[in-house]
């Protein structure tokens, strides 16, 4: 999923992968790690990042069903979900969206939040504190 250029330091965001740098070495903060020199385009996380760049290696042509239109390879498929303003593409999970905004809250949804709460009993993972309760209190992992 493609993000605006920031400075994880500062929030600030650039036009340009260069842009990003140059700010970087000249305030000594840390810019975001994740983005493609090749295509200018920086990743919420390295996991979207890889999911572009794993589809791009597939060399078989790609159809784009919202335009109906062919292309010669998922890269050149990638290039037109990121450039086209008809789609609001989620790369983690291959879904298009009506709007910026409901990608937007899509990607702030649970749906890419990690699974950081383990159950002591079971080694279970949960996205929420309170996922981790509730299977606790339900006595359903079998330890407990």
């Amino acid at each position: 999923m493609p993000v605006d250029h920031f400075c994880l330091t500062c929030s600030k965001t650039f036009a340009s992968v260069n842009g990003l740098k140059s700010h970087a070495r000249a305030t000594r903060h840390t810019a975001n790690p994740h983005f493609c020199e090749d295509c200018d385009v920086s990743f919420s996380s390295a996991d979207a990042m890889e999911s572009v760049r794993r589809s791009d290696e597939d060399e078989e042509g790609a159809y784009c069903d919202g335009c109906e239109r062919q292309f010669g390879n998922k890269r050149d498929l990638n290039k037109h979900l990121l450039a086209s303003p008809k789609h609001n593409w989620c790369f983690d999970c291959s879904r298009d969206f009506a709007s910026e905004n409901s990608l937007s809250q899509h990607q702030n949804s649970l749906a890419h939040k990690n699974r950081n709460f383990k159950c002591p009993n079971c080694e279970r993972d949960f996205k929420l504190m309170s996922g981790l309760v509730q299977h606790l209190e339900s006595r359903t992992c079998g330890s407990a």
